[in-house]
Protein backbone atom coordinates (compact mmCIF):
# COMPACT_ATOMS: atom_id res chain seq x y z
CA UNK A 1 0.00 0.00 0.00
CA UNK A 2 2.86 2.16 0.32
CA UNK A 3 4.17 1.83 -2.95
CA UNK A 4 0.93 2.85 -3.86
CA UNK A 5 1.63 6.40 -2.51
CA UNK A 6 4.95 6.74 -3.75
CA UNK A 7 3.90 5.81 -7.40
CA UNK A 8 1.48 8.77 -6.69
CA UNK A 9 3.76 10.86 -5.76
CA UNK A 10 6.38 10.03 -8.65
CA UNK A 11 3.72 10.41 -10.79
CA UNK A 12 2.70 13.70 -9.56
CA UNK A 13 6.39 14.91 -9.94
CA UNK A 14 7.18 13.42 -13.32
CA UNK A 15 4.42 15.50 -14.79
CA UNK A 16 4.92 18.44 -13.05
CA UNK A 17 1.10 18.74 -11.42
CA UNK A 18 2.91 20.11 -8.38
CA UNK A 19 3.37 23.21 -8.61
CA UNK A 20 6.90 24.87 -7.03
CA UNK A 21 5.42 28.65 -6.76
CA UNK A 22 4.04 30.17 -3.94
CA UNK A 23 0.18 29.22 -2.74
CA UNK A 24 -2.04 31.07 -0.64
CA UNK A 25 -1.95 29.94 2.49
CA UNK A 26 -4.97 28.66 4.47
CA UNK A 27 -6.63 30.91 6.63
CA UNK A 28 -7.74 27.96 9.25
CA UNK A 29 -6.25 25.08 10.81
CA UNK A 30 -7.10 21.62 10.18
CA UNK A 31 -9.01 19.40 12.71
CA UNK A 32 -7.39 17.71 15.70
CA UNK A 33 -6.56 14.04 15.47
CA UNK A 34 -9.20 12.99 17.69
CA UNK A 35 -11.86 14.77 15.85
CA UNK A 36 -10.96 13.09 12.55
CA UNK A 37 -10.86 9.77 13.50
CA UNK A 38 -14.62 10.27 14.27
CA UNK A 39 -14.64 10.51 10.31
CA UNK A 40 -13.42 6.84 9.90
CA UNK A 41 -15.80 4.09 9.18
CA UNK A 42 -16.21 0.83 12.00
CA UNK A 43 -14.77 -2.29 11.05
CA UNK A 44 -17.48 -4.98 9.42
CA UNK A 45 -19.08 -7.21 11.18
CA UNK A 46 -16.17 -10.36 11.85
CA UNK A 47 -13.35 -7.94 10.29
CA UNK A 48 -10.53 -7.01 12.30
CA UNK A 49 -9.55 -3.59 13.61
CA UNK A 50 -5.44 -3.74 13.46
CA UNK A 51 -4.41 -0.19 13.18
CA UNK A 52 -6.28 3.42 13.95
CA UNK A 53 -4.26 5.96 14.90
CA UNK A 54 -4.13 9.88 13.54
CA UNK A 55 -1.61 12.74 13.67
CA UNK A 56 -0.77 16.36 12.84
CA UNK A 57 1.89 17.48 10.82
CA UNK A 58 3.80 20.70 10.14
CA UNK A 59 5.31 20.63 6.56
CA UNK A 60 3.99 23.64 4.03
CA UNK A 61 1.45 23.77 6.24
CA UNK A 62 -0.53 21.75 9.03
CA UNK A 63 -2.20 18.58 7.81
CA UNK A 64 -4.29 15.97 9.76
CA UNK A 65 -3.75 12.48 8.98
CA UNK A 66 -6.22 9.67 10.34
CA UNK A 67 -5.84 6.08 9.54
CA UNK A 68 -7.27 3.14 9.98
CA UNK A 69 -6.85 -0.80 8.47
CA UNK A 70 -9.24 -3.49 8.41
CA UNK A 71 -8.51 -7.72 7.94
CA UNK A 72 -11.42 -9.51 6.55
CA UNK A 73 -12.02 -13.44 7.45
CA UNK A 74 -10.28 -15.47 5.26
CA UNK A 75 -11.33 -15.50 1.91
CA UNK A 76 -12.52 -19.16 0.37
CA UNK A 77 -9.96 -20.64 -2.30
CA UNK A 78 -10.82 -20.15 -5.45
CA UNK A 79 -9.76 -23.52 -7.05
CA UNK A 80 -8.11 -26.10 -5.26
CA UNK A 81 -4.81 -24.83 -5.83
CA UNK A 82 -5.36 -21.85 -4.00
CA UNK A 83 -4.85 -20.84 -0.56
CA UNK A 84 -7.22 -18.94 1.63
CA UNK A 85 -6.30 -15.22 2.04
CA UNK A 86 -6.92 -12.40 4.54
CA UNK A 87 -8.01 -9.17 2.63
CA UNK A 88 -6.75 -5.88 3.92
CA UNK A 89 -8.39 -2.64 3.63
CA UNK A 90 -6.57 0.97 4.35
CA UNK A 91 -8.48 3.73 4.95
CA UNK A 92 -7.50 7.27 5.58
CA UNK A 93 -8.76 10.92 5.57
CA UNK A 94 -6.62 14.00 5.03
CA UNK A 95 -7.46 17.06 6.39
CA UNK A 96 -5.51 19.88 4.08
CA UNK A 97 -7.55 22.81 5.74
CA UNK A 98 -7.90 23.40 1.72
CA UNK A 99 -4.25 23.82 0.97
CA UNK A 100 -3.61 24.33 -2.98
CA UNK A 101 -0.13 22.32 -2.98
CA UNK A 102 -1.67 18.98 -1.05
CA UNK A 103 -4.92 19.34 -3.49
CA UNK A 104 -2.73 19.23 -6.65
CA UNK A 105 -3.48 16.09 -7.93
CA UNK A 106 -7.19 16.94 -8.69
CA UNK A 107 -6.46 20.14 -10.38
CA UNK A 108 -8.08 20.85 -13.46
CA UNK A 109 -9.88 17.39 -13.16
CA UNK A 110 -10.78 15.12 -16.06
CA UNK A 111 -12.71 11.75 -15.78
CA UNK A 112 -10.17 9.66 -18.30
CA UNK A 113 -7.95 6.63 -18.00
CA UNK A 114 -3.99 6.03 -18.65
CA UNK A 115 -2.51 3.31 -18.03
CA UNK A 116 -3.09 1.77 -14.55
CA UNK A 117 -4.35 5.64 -13.19
CA UNK A 118 -8.07 6.07 -13.92
CA UNK A 119 -10.07 9.85 -13.29
CA UNK A 120 -13.40 9.50 -12.34
CA UNK A 121 -16.80 10.52 -10.86
CA UNK A 122 -17.94 8.48 -7.90
CA UNK A 123 -21.14 10.45 -7.49
CA UNK A 124 -20.22 13.81 -7.84
CA UNK A 125 -16.98 13.19 -6.21
CA UNK A 126 -14.05 13.56 -7.88
CA UNK A 127 -11.75 10.06 -7.96
CA UNK A 128 -8.40 9.02 -8.88
CA UNK A 129 -8.21 4.74 -9.14
CA UNK A 130 -4.72 3.44 -9.58
CA UNK A 131 -4.44 -0.15 -10.05
CA UNK A 132 -1.40 -2.27 -8.63
CA UNK A 133 -0.41 -5.79 -9.05
CA UNK A 134 -2.60 -9.09 -7.63
CA UNK A 135 -5.57 -7.08 -7.80
CA UNK A 136 -4.37 -4.50 -5.43
CA UNK A 137 -6.47 -0.69 -5.61
CA UNK A 138 -6.04 3.43 -4.16
CA UNK A 139 -8.63 4.96 -4.43
CA UNK A 140 -8.49 8.66 -3.51
CA UNK A 141 -11.21 10.48 -3.43
CA UNK A 142 -11.83 14.62 -2.95
CA UNK A 143 -14.11 16.19 -0.72
CA UNK A 144 -15.58 19.34 -0.19
CA UNK A 145 -12.58 20.56 -1.57
CA UNK A 146 -10.99 20.01 1.48
CA UNK A 147 -10.53 16.64 2.51
CA UNK A 148 -8.47 13.28 0.80
CA UNK A 149 -10.31 9.96 1.27
CA UNK A 150 -8.04 7.24 0.12
CA UNK A 151 -9.02 3.60 0.78
CA UNK A 152 -6.41 0.60 -0.45
CA UNK A 153 -7.60 -2.67 -0.92
CA UNK A 154 -5.73 -6.00 -1.31
CA UNK A 155 -6.96 -9.45 -2.11
CA UNK A 156 -10.48 -8.07 -2.09
CA UNK A 157 -11.81 -8.16 -5.85
CA UNK A 158 -15.16 -8.37 -5.00
CA UNK A 159 -15.47 -5.37 -2.33
CA UNK A 160 -16.48 -1.81 -3.97
CA UNK A 161 -15.27 1.50 -3.05
CA UNK A 162 -18.82 3.10 -3.22
CA UNK A 163 -19.98 0.88 0.20
CA UNK A 164 -16.90 2.06 2.28
CA UNK A 165 -17.51 5.44 0.73
CA UNK A 166 -21.14 5.30 2.87
CA UNK A 167 -18.84 4.78 5.78
CA UNK A 168 -17.51 7.91 6.75
CA UNK A 169 -18.73 10.39 9.13
CA UNK A 170 -18.05 14.29 7.78
CA UNK A 171 -21.10 15.48 9.95
CA UNK A 172 -19.06 14.25 13.29
CA UNK A 173 -16.50 16.99 13.03
CA UNK A 174 -17.61 20.70 15.05
CA UNK A 175 -19.37 23.30 12.17
CA UNK A 176 -16.27 25.27 12.09
CA UNK A 177 -12.39 24.15 11.93
CA UNK A 178 -9.81 26.11 14.28
CA UNK A 179 -8.75 29.30 13.05
CA UNK A 180 -5.84 31.41 14.95
CA UNK A 181 -7.21 34.39 17.18
CA UNK A 182 -3.71 35.49 17.50
CA UNK A 183 -0.10 35.31 16.56
CA UNK A 184 1.44 31.97 17.41
CA UNK A 185 5.20 30.95 17.84
CA UNK A 186 4.62 27.29 18.18
CA UNK A 187 2.40 24.65 17.24
CA UNK A 188 1.50 22.09 19.16
CA UNK A 189 1.13 18.41 17.28
CA UNK A 190 -0.56 15.63 18.39
CA UNK A 191 -0.48 12.02 17.65
CA UNK A 192 -3.24 9.45 18.83
CA UNK A 193 -3.03 5.85 18.59
CA UNK A 194 -6.39 4.05 19.54
CA UNK A 195 -5.58 1.19 19.79
CA UNK A 196 -1.96 1.37 21.64
CA UNK A 197 -2.88 4.82 24.16
CA UNK A 198 1.02 4.43 25.44
CA UNK A 199 2.35 5.78 22.06
CA UNK A 200 -0.23 8.86 22.33
CA UNK A 201 2.36 11.59 22.57
CA UNK A 202 2.32 15.70 22.19
CA UNK A 203 5.12 18.43 21.14
CA UNK A 204 5.77 21.54 19.85
CA UNK A 205 7.59 22.98 16.64
CA UNK A 206 9.25 26.67 16.18
CA UNK A 207 7.38 28.25 12.97
CA UNK A 208 10.20 30.70 13.05
CA UNK A 209 11.90 28.76 9.95
CA UNK A 210 8.70 28.03 7.85
CA UNK A 211 8.26 30.98 5.44
CA UNK A 212 4.61 30.11 4.76
CA UNK A 213 3.51 29.76 8.35
CA UNK A 214 5.17 33.06 9.15
CA UNK A 215 3.71 34.66 6.22
CA UNK A 216 0.20 34.02 7.36
CA UNK A 217 1.17 34.89 11.17
CA UNK A 218 1.92 38.64 9.61
CA UNK A 219 -2.04 38.90 9.04
CA UNK A 220 -3.08 38.09 12.73
CA UNK A 221 -3.03 40.32 15.27
CA UNK A 222 -0.27 40.82 17.44
CA UNK A 223 0.48 39.76 20.83
CA UNK A 224 2.04 40.99 23.64
CA UNK A 225 5.48 39.45 23.94
CA UNK A 226 6.19 37.00 26.58
CA UNK A 227 9.64 36.27 28.05
CA UNK A 228 8.80 32.80 28.24
CA UNK A 229 10.40 30.66 25.12
CA UNK A 230 9.83 27.44 23.76
CA UNK A 231 11.09 24.50 25.75
CA UNK A 232 10.50 22.33 22.69
CA UNK A 233 11.40 23.71 19.08
CA UNK A 234 12.21 21.70 15.89
CA UNK A 235 13.00 23.55 12.05
CA UNK A 236 10.21 23.44 9.57
CA UNK A 237 10.80 23.50 5.97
Amino acid sequence: MISFRLFLALLLVASGVIPTSAQQTPTTFPFEPAQLLTVLPSAPAEWTLTRSEAETTLGEWLETRATRVFHSPPQPAVNNKDTATTGEVEIAVTDTAGFAPSLAAFVNFTPGKNGAVEKKLIGSLPAIVFAGENGGQLTQVLVANRYIVEISLSHLPSSKIEDWLRGFHFDSLPPKPPAPMTRQRDFRLTHVDELHPENNRSYSVSTTSSKRVSDFLKTLPAEKEKSDEPVTAAATH
